[in-house]
């Protein structure tokens, strides 16, 4: 991770923080401002010096004691000795340097890491799973071309075998117009298959299996088998058999399979084995232990099925893969490879290799994450599932290991290069798939204080492990050894995160403690694999030795019940929630005034009269108030919380893109239909026709250069500047002429509009290179602003054709992912690149706002007349598709992640940054503004709280991303302008008053008038999205700058400013007690 993402106030900084309560000087002081910044946004911290984010403040405690820290540590404090001498440095000099090192990280920066991390490593897992499958297929392919022909074989139940195969066909037969086998077929089905079992099992008829298992190869059971297993695909809903049926096909591949290595050489070089791997992450997929446990909608029966299909499927994989590990020892061990022999490795590779990259280990993982509790019936066999499961991914380990032992000490060995199938990166990826959560939760399990469970010695409650558990922690622990053997290096670096090394710990310590409860030869290999996995985790690594002894205790605690809880509640436990509002508290400053709230009272009132024995309303006492607060309030999970947010937004863009996929497509048939109708163009003359006629001739000359996907060259490019420069002088009034409308009207009857956008689409995504340069295409946005400026004509042409779509879509690209770090810090773009790409997105942004501004003046029109003409409402419903397709194609959400990361705009000749911001502000203005009714409506009141004219949704999506995180931008400018510049602040009275910039308090005045016109039009989702915990932090900071600043510049400017700051604080408390409480409460 790059250091330059992780920006934020020193920890330094928290040894002066003044507290938020007191007068307004205090509240106004930069280091205040720093204050509210940690309390809304800090919630991790990183290390500088050693480029590393710490999880938590044990994290912190423990690396800065580790050997890694100390030793660059004491190489930098070297370097910055003045004399250049070295010397032991002092522990006061190393707390002061620990402190310079240690820099605050936000929540949202971590978030957003992980989550682009996660997605794209899926991207390329599945783009590799992809590649995998079709080479698996092509080889299987030109497999079965060679050996068609099967060999003859005969043996006892060859005849049964045929003839219970064709029964098999013609079951399958009856699925082929998709519809699920019935009854009989169903029946017939289970019967055959049941035979089949028997057959091949050595126990069974016969103790000649292995011929029968050729036989049945030779038949061409496999195919009939994948037939049967595909009856579940994805492609087949509703499933066309039950997974009971299902499970059984796969124990009969196993049984066909076992031990017999012919039949799985055969299943590996044909390719068969694809249909079996996909089922397995098809049927585990989003499986958890509470589908399984739990008396939901599933009948036991079902319940029971699913777990056996997903058993039968890793038991026969992991048998599979045992095979096959053992081809390739005996062809590691040869002496000299044969061209067989290679083929054989690869094919073997590619297969583990897909397994790997589709998804496999990842959903092992997904479901082992979630396993809290298992139930040991005769019934229910989830154990055995997690012990197959584990044994698939030891198999799949061992194929990394190397040809010979390599000892995992030393620094020259600590990694293997054996990985070709890349499962230790992937299972590296996964937390080695969550095996240390799956013994952390089956441990919580097993001490949930079942009298079954314990035993009394000593008068000391003894826990008793079932057999099953101590068998998974062996398994478990044996594979995370065979990955310390492999890569000792990544095994410690994985481990010793915080979270899983508390994990670590905790089992640890009470695995340990059982052993020396109960000493039996089971327990004995338990202790040994236990001992190993310290030893491999704390070996030549002194930050996990300091993590492993850090947190000191008594072992009777440490192994105590109360102590597993305790861990768990570090581990995961951060935020609290309100059972009786059902609301999520991000603070504790949050919970304290939610707890003084109107809503919080009312219904606790009301739940405390319920809970009245005597049914007599009485006023409760503080005390029995203190009591049910308690009661209420409960932790919830950061997992379910980012969880819950995480499904919330996918699900909510997923919305938004098909609505505009929807609206998008209504607009083109529009406009299609529209340029039908209206082909021809009408006929004008003007002064500067001939000159326009031919500078379109020469850019469509110029553009069709580009059409073998050739970037302009020189002598195109400055040719193009020089029309576009042209163009913007004809159609500016005070340029050439003065009757530039009619020059407008005659650019577009000759189809300079359709010049224009193919201009833009230069640099269109599907243009990669882009073809031509940022700054040639805002040029070209800026004739198309004074092409259409003040001319409602063209604007309405513009809309009705649907040509608009163009410059939306350009926005949105040039602004997704748009960062204020890009534009303001020397980075590898030139001056000249970064001010080009400023002024793209502003022209685009001013552009848009304009045509916007027109079709609001135009909509008003509409709705002071008395009778809308059939015309009139077409008109209003294309400016609503085009104004709602802006909202749903990303325009706001990009505008959003835009301002969120604002924390500087340099004032400069060159640099356009806040420019850019005001005409970002001025287009969501355009936007809300078309959401206003026709008469104006009070704000207050109840009836008149929410606005019903959201045709266009834009306020609902606004909404979403807090009104597209306008206090954010604020918030970061006012950083900014406390950075302690010289030039920005005057002496008075002995105190520094800070001067604002102009733009600064222009960006302030429009972001205000943004929120009170949201307010006006709907006051109730103003007032509670404004009122979550950070947005009132800020919101409450901003207001306390604003206000103490207008109190000593007092100039006509400032008069607008304050006045807009007092509306936005009515607004936000009138008639809201809780907002007015908040505001009040520090």
């Amino acid at each position: 991770m790059e250091m330059s993402t992780f920006r934020g106030p020193s920890a330094e900084d928290h040894h002066h923080m003044s507290p938020v309560a007191g007068d307004s000087k205090t509240t106004t002081s930069t280091t205040s401002l720093i204050t509210v910044d940690d309390l809304i946004t800090a919630t991790r911290k990183c290390c500088t010096l050693c480029n590393l984010l710490l999880a938590s403040d044990l994290h912190l405690q423990t690396h800065l004691r580790g050997t890694r820290h100390n030793q660059l540590l004491i190489e930098r404090f070297h370097q910055k000795n003045e004399n250049g001498i070295k010397k032991q440095s002092t522990q006061e000099e190393i707390d002061t340097f620990n402190t310079e090192c240690i820099a605050v990280v936000t929540s949202d920066d971590i978030v957003r890491q992980e989550m682009a991390y996660n997605r794209e490593r899926k991207h390329t897992m599945k783009k590799r799973a992809k590649k995998l499958r079709l080479r698996i297929i092509q080889r299987s392919a030109a497999y079965e071309a060679e050996n068609a022909q099967r060999p003859y074989l005969t043996s006892t139940h060859k005849a049964r075998i045929q003839r219970f195969l064709n029964e098999l066909e013609k079951s399958l037969n009856t699925t082929t117009r998709k519809e699920p086998l019935n009854t009989t077929n169903y029946l017939a089905c289970q019967r055959i298959l049941t035979e089949f079992v028997k057959i091949f099992d050595t126990h069974g008829y016969e103790k000649d299996s292995p011929l029968e298992q050729r036989v049945f190869f030779s038949l061409n059971g496999y195919i009939t088998l994948n037939r049967m297993i595909e009856l579940r695909a994805e492609c087949n809903k509703p499933a066309l058999a039950p997974e009971s049926l299902i499970a059984l096909t796969v124990s009969v591949y196993r049984a066909a399979t076992n031990h017999n290595l012919d039949n799985a050489i055969y299943l590996l070089n044909s390719g068969k084995l694809l249909t079996l791997v996909e089922s397995f992450v098809r049927h585990l997929n989003g499986l958890k232990i509470d589908d399984l446990t739990t008396n939901n909608e599933q009948s036991e029966s079902e319940k029971l099925a699913q777990i056996d299909l997903v058993t039968n499927l890793a038991e026969t994989l992991a048998g599979l893969i045992s095979m096959y590990n053992s081809i390739v020892k005996d062809i590691q061990n040869r002496e000299n490879e044969t061209k067989e022999d290679k083929l054989t490795m690869s094919r073997v590779t590619d297969f583990i290799s897909y397994m790997a990259n589709v998804g496999v280990l990842d959903r092992i993982a997904s479901f082992f994450r979630t396993v809290r509790a298992v139930i040991y019936t005769t019934k229910s066999h989830v154990s055995d599932m997690i012990i197959h499961c584990l044994n698939l991914l030891q198999q799949m380990v061992d194929f990394s290991k190397p040809k010979s032992c390599i000892p995992p000490f030393g620094q020259s060995s600590k990694k293997s290069n054996n990985d070709s199938a890349q499962v230790l990166n992937i299972m590296k990826s996964t937390n080695f798939c969550e095996i240390l959560s799956l013994l952390y939760g089956i441990l919580i399990h097993e001490t949930d204080g079942n009298n079954n469970q314990t035993i009394t010695e000593n008068n000391q409650n003894i826990i008793i492990l079932h057999e099953k558990t101590i068998t998974i922690a062996i398994n478990s622990m044996i594979l995370l050894n065979s990955i310390a053997v492999l890569d000792l290096d990544t095994f410690q670096t994985t481990l010793g995160e915080d979270t899983i090394s508390l994990q670590l710990r905790h089992v640890a310590n009470y695995i340990l403690a059982y052993c020396n409860h109960n000493q039996s030869t089971t327990n004995d290999n338990l202790l040994h694999q236990i001992i190993l996995l310290i030893g491999y985790y704390c070996v030549l690594n002194q930050d996990n030795q300091c993590r492993l002894a850090f947190v000191a205790g008594d072992s009777k605690t440490t192994t105590s019940t109360t102590s597993l809880i305790t861990v768990d509640d570090l581990i995961t436990a951060t935020r609290k929630c309100c059972t009786l509002c059902n609301l999520l508290l991000a603070s504790d400053l949050h919970l304290q005034t939610h707890l003084r709230g109107t809503r919080h009272n009312q219904l606790l009132i009301e739940r405390f009269h319920q809970k009245n024995e005597n049914g007599i309303k009485k006023q409760p006492t503080q005390e029995e108030i203190d009591t049910f607060n308690t009661e209420c309030i409960v932790v919830v999970t950061s997992d379910d919380i980012v969880r819950q947010e995480m499904a919330y937004n996918r699900e909510r863009k997923h919305t938004m893109k098909k609505r505009a996929k929807k609206l998008r497509l209504r607009i083109i048939q529009r406009s299609a239909a529209y340029e039908a109708e209206n082909a021809q163009r009408p006929y004008l003359t003007s002064t500067h026709k001939a000159r326009i006629q031919r500078f379109l001739n020469e850019l469509e000359k110029s553009l069709n250069t580009t059409t073998r996907k050739e970037p302009l060259n020189t002598t195109n490019y400055l040719a193009c500047q020089r029309i576009l420069t042209e163009f913007v002088k004809i159609f500016d009034t005070h340029g050439y002429e003065k009757d530039s409308p009619l020059e407008q009207r005659v650019f577009f009857s000759l189809n300079g509009y359709i010049t224009l956008n193919r201009m833009i689409e230069l640099r269109a995504e599907c243009n990669k290179p882009a073809l031509a340069p940022e700054s040639l295409i805002a040029l070209t946005v800026s004739v198309y602003r004074a092409a259409t400026n003040h001319n409602l004509d063209n604007a309405i042409y513009l809309l009705n054709s649907g040509k608009l779509l163009t410059l939306v879509e350009s926005f949105v690209r040039h602004l997704n992912g748009l960062k204020i770090d890009d534009l303001t810090t020397n980075n590898e773009q030139s001056e000249s690149e970064q001010l080009a790409q400023i002024d793209l997105v502003t022209n685009l942004a001013e552009t848009l706002a304009g045509l916007i501004s027109m079709y609001n003046s135009m909509v008003k029109d509409i709705q002071n007349r008395e009778n809308e003409t059939k015309e009139d409402k077409l008109t209003m419903s294309r400016v609503t598709d085009f104004i709602s397709y802006m909202a749903n194609v990303g325009v706001l959400d990009r505008i959003a992640s835009f301002f969120r990361t604002v924390r500087a705009v340099i004032y400069t000749t060159k640099s356009h940054v806040s420019d850019m911001i005001i005409h970002c502000l001025n287009l969501l203005q355009q936007m809300v503004d078309f959401s206003k009714p026709k008469s104006c409506i009070p704000p207050f009141g109840q009836s008149s709280k929410k606005s019903n004219n959201d045709s266009a949704q834009v306020l609902n999506i606004m909404k979403s991303t807090n009104f597209c995180e306008i206090l954010s931008l604020l918030y970061g400018i006012l950083i900014h302008e406390t950075d302690g510049n010289n030039n920005q602040t005057i002496m008075e009275n002995n105190q520094n008053i800070i001067i604002l910039h102009e733009k600064t308090i222009t960006i302030a005045i429009n972001s205000m008038i943004l929120l009170n016109s949201i307010a006006v039009l709907d006051l109730d989702t103003f007032q509670t999205t404004l009122g979550e915990d950070t947005i009132s932090l800020q919101l409450r900071h901003v207001a306390n700058y604003i206000l103490a600043y207008c109190n000593h510049n007092q100039s006509t400017t400032n008069d607008n400013l304050l006045h807009q700051i007092i509306l936005l604080i009515g607004y936000y408390c009138v008639l809201n007690q809780d907002n007015q409480v908040y505001y009040l409460f520090i």
